[in-house]
């Protein structure tokens, strides 16, 4: 500590003495030298008088300096995976990794549970101890921070000349941070549980890799100079072809020819044309509507598109998608095939389309096969029935 040079003024007289001297806690008087500024604690007193030529005496100024701690921040703790060696140089020459903070853990798959690494020993803070990252809400949790570690209430705290200078009041404390470079496949969240505790949670279907990197900050706001820095690889797992929604039971209905016109009762087209029945008709085609439960009109060809059927769910992650609709096989797979007497089955691209058949009636079983870019198949059955 160097003190500021004290100084004074006289209107009469140039010649005026300036003298300091240092008292310690003690009030034992003491020399400049033996200010100790290593001890926290530690009061002093510096006293300042001035006497002119004429033995005139200023009024004594005081100075009082208070030796404060000074903060730490904390810091990470870096080892060799093998504990025998206790410096990098050492560690490495012996072929073994040397950890800064926490070490890659084993790959993981998609379908990992939540992973917890303990932080207790990752950080250290010499002078202080590592809170908790999220602001308290606790009202009485207030303290001083910044400049002045050592006022007791917000008007000292906030005094530039008390205590070393202008701190902060607040209620905020500070623990560990983490933060993932790739939360679309990992996340991670520190918490201050047990000394510290670090999150790794893993999204579904989701593979890939991430660098986590974990941060501590002491109760006032020192954050570590270097964070723990580590990898996390996630390898993907299969997931099968699926069925994702039903087609769900179809009804199909058949076109009929009627005779219309003047005559309406002919039932076939040369009585119609001719002028039998009440007069000449008109032999066409009617085609015959339904009505759902929702009281709308079913038309009787039927188009289902098929990628709302089938699911895939490694397609966002790993290309894997579905590549062929087909219609299933008699014998493959263990499809039935449907009856070719009752409807008509075609199928472009991913549209199904299902057209009843005149010559028959009734219900039919109907399956569709799809195939992704890794092998796998996946069949949806349902039911058909044609109505007259």
């Amino acid at each position: 500590y160097t003190d500021q040079t004290p100084s004074a003024t006289d209107n009469s007289n140039e010649n005026i003495v300036v003298s300091t001297t240092i008292f310690n806690s003690a009030n034992v008087e003491i020399s400049a030298n033996q200010v100790d500024v290593s001890t926290a604690g530690l009061v002093y007193t510096y006293k300042y008088n001035a006497t002119d030529s004429a033995g005139n005496t200023a009024v004594e100024k005081t100075r009082t300096v208070t030796i404060v701690e000074q903060n730490q921040a904390p810091y990470r703790v870096d080892k060799c995976f093998d504990a025998q060696y206790t410096t990098q140089e050492s560690c490495e020459a012996a072929s073994q990794t040397w950890i800064e903070g926490i070490a890659d853990p084993t790959p993981f798959n998609e379908e990992a549970n939540d992973y917890i690494i303990d932080l207790s020993t990752v950080f250290v803070d010499d002078d202080g101890y590592i809170d908790i990252w999220n602001p308290t809400v606790d009202a009485t949790a207030y303290s001083c921070k910044g400049a002045d570690l050592i006022s007791t209430n917000q008007t000292d705290c906030e005094d530039p000349n008390t205590n070393g200078g202008a701190g902060t009041w607040s209620n905020e404390y500070y623990g560990f941070r983490a933060i993932s470079s790739n939360q679309n496949v990992v996340t991670a969240a520190a918490s201050n549980g047990n000394g510290g505790m670090l999150t790794l949670h893993f999204l579904e279907n989701a593979f890939g890799s991430s660098v986590i990197s974990v941060w501590a900050y002491d109760d006032d706001g020192e954050r570590s100079s270097s964070a723990a820095v580590f990898n996390v690889t996630v390898n993907p797992v299969n997931d099968l072809l699926m069925v994702q929604h039903d087609i769900g039971n179809q009804i199909g209905c058949l076109e009929e020819y009627v005779c219309t016109g003047a005559d309406v009762i002919s039932q076939n087209e040369s009585d119609c044309e001719a002028n039998v029945n009440g007069g000449m008709g008109v032999w066409g085609v009617q085609a015959c509507q339904m009505v759902d439960v929702n009281g709308s009109s079913v038309n009787h060809i039927i188009e289902q598109d098929l990628t709302d059927i089938f699911q895939d769910n490694d397609v966002l992650f790993n290309n894997s998608e579905i590549v062929s609709y087909e219609l299933c096989t008699p014998g493959v797979l263990g499809c039935v095939g449907h009856d070719t007497n009752i409807v008509d089955v075609s199928l472009v691209g991913s549209t199904l389309t299902l057209t009843p058949l005149a010559s028959s009636a009734g219900p039919t079983t109907i399956q569709v096969n799809a195939t992704n870019t890794n092998g796998e198949s996946a069949i949806n059955s349902f039911q058909y029935s044609t109505c007259v």
